[in-house]
């Protein structure tokens, strides 16, 4: 009897541990593996994607090929697009990745984001992402993203809220880029600077502002691939704004 009780046991650990053989993380290196997290718009922009980052190990002693599935626990507003970057970047109408990542035991892998863009409109939504063995479905593990797009921020010394740049235009764009700075006096004797990310996170460009107007041209645009990218603009090397550019 004792030898039975003693199997069983063995024979429970060993599915437990193959049920747990994938893991997500957090950028702090949490275990988040089946919780929910709560996300809210930076600063109160509803203009532009926010995104969450999220790690995932195989703490498996073997190799796995790991695909991500998008579930809709609440649906957003419908004026709000929803898309996850795994491997690659995907629109907002794929809820499973075409391929897969291959994964080494005991692999940290960091490509996954979750984003959302507000398109102006408030409200929330909850998005599961599932992350599974190629060959085998049942070997899984997901988390729960809450989204949260508000108008709500922090004041900070009591500055206006006005937003500081508008939009790139025009949306799509093929040769040329523009970005309007909305408060040019406040930055009139800082050193601006462009960056330019892919959908990976990626920095693809980078421009120098000589001299800080409302309108600035982006370079470069007809000499990258059509996708979406980020533009983040810095003053003294420090971030002020992000936003998103479609090229076509």
């Amino acid at each position: 009897m004792k030898t039975i009780t003693t199997l069983l046991l063995a024979l429970a650990t060993i599915t437990l541990v193959q049920a747990q053989s994938l893991q997500l993380q957090d950028t702090l290196g949490n275990d988040i593996s089946g919780t929910t997290l709560n996300i809210t718009n930076p600063g109160g922009d509803i203009y532009n994607a926010f995104s969450e980052e999220v790690t995932l190990k195989n703490n498996s002693a073997t190799t796995k090929n790991v695909k991500c599935k998008r579930v809709i626990i609440s649906a957003l507003p419908a004026a709000m697009s929803n898309y996850f970057c795994w491997v690659s970047c995907y629109g907002p109408y794929t809820n499973t990745s075409p391929t897969a990542e291959t994964v080494a035991a005991n692999q940290l892998v960091k490509k996954f984001h979750g984003y959302v863009n507000p398109n102006g409109t408030t409200g929330s939504g909850t998005i599961r992402y599932v992350f599974y063995d190629e060959a085998n479905v049942t070997d899984s593990v997901f988390v729960n993203i809450n989204f949260t797009v508000t108008t709500t921020t922090a004041l900070k010394n009591n500055a206006s809220t006005k937003t500081i740049v508008s939009s790139i235009f025009p949306s799509p764009a093929s040769n040329v880029a523009y970005l309007k700075i909305n408060d040019v006096t406040s930055y009139a004797n800082k050193k601006i600077s462009l960056k330019i990310y892919n959908m990976l996170g990626k920095e693809v460009a980078k421009q120098t502002i000589n001299t800080i107007q409302e309108t600035i041209a982006i370079e470069n645009v007809s000499d990258m691939p059509s996708g979406i990218y980020f533009v983040t603009l810095l003053a003294d090397a420090k971030e002020i704004a992000t936003k998103r550019l479609v090229i076509e």
